[in-house]
């Protein structure tokens, strides 16, 4: 059924009818853990050192764990992640890395785990010491065994920064709450633009967004750049404020 239909027809044109694009850079074997976490309130949490979403000018108590881990190592420690990770609800699995490259991961799973679609938007990092990135599933392929999976990652170009969104209406007394979104920066070297991640079905032309970071900005969308099982990436301008 729709839109899952267009979904897999579009793939399947992509992979037997288009040229596939050069690969920017060499596959290596991994052998490394890599982490994964799903979901736009489980993303917007690692990026935004272990602080889980709230609406702007909503204050919420800071974890014990987190204060003592600032006063004794000036960041958040993994096990104080995982800590607050375990209370929220969230789901943080580690894959077998199989082979990466600077932008593709193929990765392996055994057992039980969170439920995967293709072109899901996840967040990824190879190590602990190393920050998320954003990436959609290409493929996966169920094994033989029960709960065996293994997948195809592709990372979005761009930096990003978790933020929060909500969509304009012509009476703001109408406007509902934000949600998280994230931004990814502009990639010069190969010309993709500044963009935004947002929740499924939030893109049109002309649309307007008001989005928070450390301040409060009004955004038009521009163009939709892709769309996946959970997510839009789309350009957008800035608008002034009056």
């Amino acid at each position: 059924v729709q839109p899952a239909c267009e979904t897999l027809l579009v793939a399947l044109y992509k992979r037997w009818c288009e040229t596939p694009p050069a690969r920017i850079s060499p596959r290596n074997s991994s052998g490394s853990t890599v982490q994964l976490c799903f979901a736009f309130p489980a993303i917007y949490f690692f990026l935004s050192d272990a602080s889980p979403f709230k609406q702007p000018g909503q204050t919420l108590d800071v974890a014990p764990e987190i204060m003592e881990d600032m006063r004794m190592f000036g960041r958040v420690t993994q096990r104080t992640e995982k800590l607050l990770f375990a209370r929220l609800g969230f789901t943080l699995e580690n894959w077998n890395g199989v082979e990466h490259s600077a932008d593709r991961f193929r990765l392996s799973r055994s057992g039980a785990g969170e439920h995967i679609s293709q072109n899901q938007l996840v967040a990824l990092r190879s190590s602990d010491s190393t920050p998320f990135s954003l990436a959609v599933v290409r493929w996966l392929m169920v094994g033989n065994e029960a709960g065996d999976l293994s997948i195809s990652t592709r990372v979005l170009p761009g930096l990003p920064t978790a933020l929060a969104a909500r969509q304009m209406t012509l009476n703001p007394a109408d406007m509902g709450p934000f949600s998280p979104a994230f931004q990814l920066s502009a990639v010069a070297e190969q010309q993709d633009p500044a963009s935004l991640v947002l929740p499924i079905g939030w893109f049109q032309p002309g649309k307007l967004l008001q989005i928070y970071s450390s301040m409060t900005e009004t955004v038009k969308l521009t163009a939709l750049l892709e769309k996946g099982a959970n997510f839009e990436r789309v350009t957008f301008v800035n608008e002034p404020m009056f």
